[in-house]
């Protein structure tokens, strides 16, 4: 069997723009911390709806797809967004796992 070079190389993978903030958005809650019943507190923890505005420009361009991850994430938890985060039993590792699963739905 003959070899290439190119083999050797990792694939490059194309997300979705929807896809790609909701995976920004978990990883800048494991970066920067989780919290509830604010958007951004005074440690730089964020909320489920904060970690989305802070990895996208929220209200510049690329708004259908910002709107988009909104939307597949709301999908995912039933509801609205600020109060599935704020439910006391709730954890950082539901908000990341939620953000993650979203960003696979329909692939």
């Amino acid at each position: 069997m003959l070899y290439d070079k190119k083999w050797d190389k990792p694939a490059e993978v194309k997300l979705e723009p929807w896809r790609k903030h909701l995976l920004d958005a978990a990883q800048y809650i494991r970066d920067h911390g989780w919290c509830q019943g604010t958007t951004l507190n005074d440690k730089g923890e964020v909320c489920a709806l904060g970690a989305l505005r802070m990895v996208t420009n929220w209200h510049g361009p690329g708004g259908t797809q910002i709107q988009e991850a909104h939307i597949q994430l709301q999908n995912l938890i039933g509801g609205s967004i600020p109060y599935w985060n704020d439910h006391s039993y709730r954890t950082k590792e539901d908000v990341i796992a939620a953000f993650e699963n979203a960003a696979r739905r329909g692939e």
